[in-house]
């Protein structure tokens, strides 16, 4: 199963702290697919500095395209927003 790792941070304030930097959001989800047989990392995809009010972000649109393409076969993050443009993402 190929998955990928999208994190993301909005303040360079949230990038340095140790629990939530996009570095901190990436060892925890490896470490978790690491424990998953047939489990690998296809990518990690990291947008720092980022709103998440909107899509205008790089990494997330690397992403999304992935997706499409068929290179990606579930996406981990650590936590996700209940607002409309993260359902709007995930449920499209």
């Amino acid at each position: 199963m190929r998955c990928a790792i999208y994190t993301r941070v909005s303040t360079d304030n949230q990038a340095e702290k140790d629990f939530s930097s996009c570095e901190a959001q990436e060892e925890k989800i490896k470490a978790f697919v690491k424990s998953q047989n047939n489990w690998e990392v296809f990518k990690v995809y990291s947008d720092v500095g980022y709103t998440g009010a909107n899509l205008n972000r790089p990494a997330l649109q690397e992403l999304l395209q992935d997706i499409k393409l068929g290179k990606i076969n579930i996406v981990w993050l650590t936590k996700l927003i209940d607002s409309p443009v993260h359902l709007k993402i995930f449920t499209s």
